[in-house]
């Protein structure tokens, strides 16, 4: 398997956290998605609604009559002035009063020239536009649709029957419940043919709409006024303005909120994970795997969220936005956006925990279980000691072990073993003394990630297999270290599983192996990059006698086929004696190293 696989599946493999994360993050990119489609929705359809009818702006009377639109009607030829003024291309005039329409007491009448219907917000969605002065009429699709009105029907308005002959759509609400036909007809209607109430006005190609409405007022202003699409688009901008800083303001709560549920899941994992990442440590993988590791499955973690957010997002919106009036609008810009939140949400979030990670001495993470191993071994006036000085845990160690040699280390709890232990794995360093293992002076070396994972071997206590990774791939985490294809990653861990008689469990997870199987398989994960010394704390003390036997077995065979370097820490003097040399450690000192007289016998099973 290779990192990158590793890095994919290892979220997954503690579902409930990873679920945890995925829904609160989720949650804050289905209101990114959401909120952006709607709002480009709203962009869109304020950009239709300014520019549906053509008309650059309109001109009305001066605001203190009383006609439907609480303006002053204006006399039927101010049509013909304005379109005489300098830069205008089009003016058509409108009349638009309050009168019965069908059953309604009051509702808009609305009279234009036909050919000017291109510039009014409206387009015909069934039937057809009137003719100029009949009695036809078209029907906002709103009133259409409220008072059951279809095309072929007749419609009383003002007394009189008009045949409603076409149903029309329009971005304007104030006209959308209203009733259109012909300006002569209203004018007829009212008795009043020579009155209008507004002007569209459509200006030449290339000419500025707001200094073209300046002029008509510098030249008419006291009897008219104009309203141009500049000023409604300056305020829907500001509204456009307003909604786009929300969907800003509620990405970058996301941004927080989901970077402190990443950071609270990641650290949690971190805690949950504090032996695991000291098993990784021990076995050689640097602080720069580990980091990438962490971020690597925090970012895992995000993008999945993005996917799923992303999809619910514009599930929703497809679906509930037309029944709220809106029609949702999705560019790639939204889930760009989208994605860019998450994977900063991802680095975010896994960063701190990462370095929380990498900070966390192996020592402190493997503290209940640790035992010494040798290759080599040259120790000289040793001193170790914890909070400042109080606790004195090596009190001028002086060993030399040889390479390829069995030796066992045996004391009371508290005795300062497995600080020796942990000196002998670069775990950790000496106040004073020198130490040097395979050659490399542990003291000063700046590589030790390297060393460890090159030279030695660690088997625990608790075997502290990786309970979410399978058998094999338990086997494989140190190989991470190597520069090795996953192909030979997973041939050598299978080699070194059938080497420990365990070939046909590689695929299942530890908790389904018995005490005896774990245990082998920490020593095939031990040997996974051929180290030189193993170091193995308490290897049989959590097992019975008999799997204890063959698990010793299995070492010592190890030791002699491969002349590798086989150091244990134990309780058991029984265990003991099968070294070739046995070491006595108290209160911080050797008081004792036994020789080949001591041991003769090796265990028979």
């Amino acid at each position: 398997m290779s990192f990158l696989k590793f890095i994919l599946k290892n979220p997954f493999r503690r579902k409930n956290s990873a679920i945890l994360a995925i829904v609160g993050i989720a949650i804050g990119i289905v209101v990114i998605v959401a909120l952006g489609g709607i709002t480009d929705g709203l962009i869109d359809t304020f950009e239709e609604t300014i520019h549906a009818g053509g008309a650059d702006f309109s001109i009305s009377g001066k605001e203190t009559g009383d006609s439907a639109y609480g303006t002053n009607t204006i006399d039927a030829n101010w049509t013909e002035k304005i379109a005489n003024v300098s830069g205008v291309d089009k003016a058509y005039a409108i009349y638009v009063v309050l009168t019965s329409v069908g059953d309604d007491y009051m509702n808009t009448l609305i009279g234009i020239d036909p050919s000017g219907s291109e510039l009014a917000d409206i387009s015909i969605k069934d039937g057809r536009m009137f003719e100029d002065n009949t009695s036809e009429a078209i029907l906002g699709e709103i009133y259409a649709d409220d008072n059951n009105y279809s095309v072929g029907d007749n419609i009383v308005i003002n007394g009189e029957d008009f045949e409603v002959v076409g149903i029309y759509q329009t971005g304007d609400q104030n006209m959308a419940g209203g009733v259109f036909t012909s300006i002569s007809k209203v004018g007829e209607l009212m008795d009043d043919e020579d009155s209008i109430s507004n002007i569209y006005v459509k200006v030449n190609k290339g000419e500025d709409p707001q200094t073209v409405a300046d002029r008509i007022d510098a030249m008419y202003g006291e009897n008219i006024t104009t309203v141009t699409s500049v000023m409604e688009m300056g305020q829907m901008a500001d509204m456009l303005n307003m909604l786009q800083a929300s969907t800003w303001a509620i990405s970058l709560l996301a941004i927080v909120v989901g970077g402190l549920g990443i950071i609270n899941t990641m650290l949690m994992s971190v805690f949950e994970r504090t032996r695991e990442i000291g098993v990784l440590k021990a076995v050689g993988w640097s602080n720069k795997k580990i980091l990438t590791m962490i971020v690597g499955e925090s970012l895992v973690i995000t993008v999945v969220s993005a996917i799923i957010g992303s999809l619910i997002g514009f599930g929703a919106c497809t679906l509930l936005g037309p029944q709220m009036g809106i029609t949702p609008l999705f560019s790639p810009k939204i889930f760009i956006q989208a994605f860019s939140i998450a994977i900063v949400v991802g680095i975010i979030g896994g960063l701190y925990p990462a370095i929380k990670a990498v900070k966390l001495p192996p020592t402190e993470a493997l503290r209940y279980e640790w035992g010494d191993f040798m290759n080599a071994v040259e120790i000289k006036d040793l001193y170790k000691s914890y909070e400042n000085g109080k606790i004195k845990a090596l009190n001028g160690i002086n060993l030399t072990i040889k390479e390829g040699e069995f030796v066992s280390i045996i004391g009371p709890s508290g005795s300062g073993k497995s600080t020796l232990l942990n000196m002998l794995g670069a775990l950790d360093i000496p106040d004073s003394g020198s130490i040097s293992v395979a050659g490399k002076d542990l003291k000063t070396s700046k590589k030790l990630n390297e060393f460890r994972s090159n030279q030695i071997g660690f088997i625990f206590q608790l075997h502290n297999l990786i309970p979410n990774l399978s058998v094999v791939e338990n086997v494989e985490i140190p190989m991470y270290t190597q520069k090795i294809s996953s192909k030979d990653m997973r041939a050598r861990a299978l080699k070194l599983l059938d080497d420990v008689g365990l070939n046909g469990k590689a695929k299942i997870l530890p908790n389904k192996l018995s005490g005896g199987e774990r245990q082998r398989v920490a020593i095939a994960r031990a040997l996974a990059n051929e180290p030189s010394i193993i170091l193995a704390d308490e290897p049989t003390g959590a097992l019975d006698s008999k799997t204890s036997s063959k698990i010793l077995k299995q070492l010592i065979d190890l030791h002699e086929d491969k002349n590798v370097t086989l150091i244990i820490v134990t309780h058991d003097m029984d265990v003991a004696k099968l070294a070739d040399r046995v070491i006595e450690v108290l209160d911080g000192e050797i008081i004792s190293v036994g020789d080949d007289s001591l041991i003769n016998s090796k265990i028979d099973v």
